[in-house]
């Protein structure tokens, strides 16, 4: 029998003060219900679709604070309404099936609605979820920067997958871990890698994909719909090191390097326009034309149905 969806709404929340960052945990094993407790007890994947999920409701101007070492955010419906929610990515773990509704006002929050800072030697992995934009849209960053931002402390492994992300400015920004000393020694990273696997993005006017250690990896992903008109619109970046691309399907371009230093990608199998792409700036396999820009298979395609773990 299914059991019924859950709704913490923040306004149950008497201590709550609206734009006062809050954090309460929703339970790490809270999956361990319902259809949880089944597919824990038999050793079943918990991809399947969820028989219910929770809903976070926040108010407009309200906002929370929910982090991996505390809460298990798996089938779960967030809905921001105008107000900020973060998720600070602080240990190892695995949360399924999120979906996160649009309108979104991550203004001041800094560091991404997701900050990954995973310690050494552990993994954190985010399966199936959905993103809609911020406040002011894709177009620039009013309403807020990044979807996912990866700090200078992210020493482990963090991998998104099977996600769809619209309407951020720069959704993936997660090059700090591979900040070179030699830029500020105050501000070296420490190298922990991204891995991007199967993920569909669109409507950015910055960067869509953005890495910068040599084993961060960007594979079988899509950018695609960017704003040309409000920004540099770059399907992928690789700020530093070597990070690889395998099987991107891009619209505009690959750019490689900053100012502070000169970063070659390495490509595989990746299709689009090539842009201003040039030889010297990646190695590998030269990009070729004829980019499939349409959702990949087991994306969910709304927040509703990343959050009952529904994938196309």
């Amino acid at each position: 029998m299914a059991r019924d969806g859950n709704e913490i709404d923040s306004t149950d929340d008497k201590s709550q003060t609206a734009g006062k960052a809050s954090s309460r945990s929703v339970g790490r094993r809270r999956f361990l219900q319902g259809v949880g407790a089944v597919v824990a007890t038999t050793g079943l994947a918990r991809t399947a679709r969820a028989d219910s999920n929770d809903v976070i409701r926040l108010q407009s101007g309200e906002s929370r604070l929910f982090r991996s070492s505390q809460d298990d955010l798996s089938n779960t419906l967030v809905v921001p309404n105008g107000g900020s929610v973060r998720f600070v990515l602080d240990s190892g773990g695995r949360w399924e099936n999120v979906g996160i509704a649009g309108n979104a006002d991550q203004t001041g929050a800094g560091g991404g609605m997701f900050a990954t800072m995973v310690p050494e030697g552990e993994e954190f992995v985010l399966d199936g979820y959905y993103t809609g934009g911020t406040t002011s849209s894709g177009r620039n960053d009013n309403g807020g920067h990044s979807f996912v931002f990866n700090s200078i402390d992210h020493a482990g492994d963090a991998t998104f997958k099977n996600g769809f992300t619209t309407d951020w400015y720069q959704p993936y920004y997660c090059s700090n871990s591979g900040n070179p000393a030699h830029r500020n020694e105050d501000h070296a990273g420490r190298g922990g890698d991204i891995h991007f696997e199967n993920l569909y993005t669109e409507k950015f006017a910055h960067t869509a994909y953005r890495l910068g250690t040599d084993g961060s990896t960007c594979v079988d992903c899509v950018a695609a719909n960017p704003y040309e008109d409000h920004g540099p619109a770059r399907s992928a970046w690789a700020f530093f090191n070597e990070p690889t691309y395998e099987n991107l399907q891009f619209e505009t371009y690959i750019k490689s390097g900053s100012r502070y230093d000169h970063p070659v990608p390495r490509l595989v199998s990746c299709n689009g326009t090539g842009g201003r792409m040039m030889h010297g700036d990646y190695q590998g396999d030269d990009p070729s034309n004829g980019a499939d820009l349409s959702v990949p298979d087991g994306v969910p395609t709304s927040a509703e149905a990343a959050a009952a773990g529904d994938r196309s």
